[in-house]
């Protein structure tokens, strides 16, 4: 039984921990390589328009999830989006002009 408990809570642990380490891995590049502020400025962007889709997913009649719960989940898709596709042509766009 305690290692079922032990399995449950530490494996999204661990995800979790894996995550942020790839985020402040990635971070510290951007910061290197100067161009953090633009990624940070983005990324508010992203969040911005995360937030008000949010707003308008939770007025559809019926639903179960208010905002906050679609504004986590277009977060979470968004960063993964940003940092799987978008971040790297951005980078190699402002270092190369």
């Amino acid at each position: 039984m305690l290692l079922l408990a032990a399995v449950v809570c530490g494996m999204p642990l661990l995800a979790a921990g894996g995550y942020v380490m790839v985020v402040f891995t990635t971070m510290r590049g951007w910061l290197t390589e100067g161009t953090l502020g633009v990624h940070i400025v983005l990324w508010t962007l992203a969040a911005m328009v995360g937030f008000v889709l949010a707003g308008h997913l939770a007025m559809i009649p019926h639903n179960p999830m208010g905002w906050p719960t679609w504004w986590i989940l277009l977060t979470v898709a968004a960063h993964l989006i940003y940092l799987a596709k978008l971040a790297g042509p951005i980078s190699r766009f402002i270092r190369n002009s």
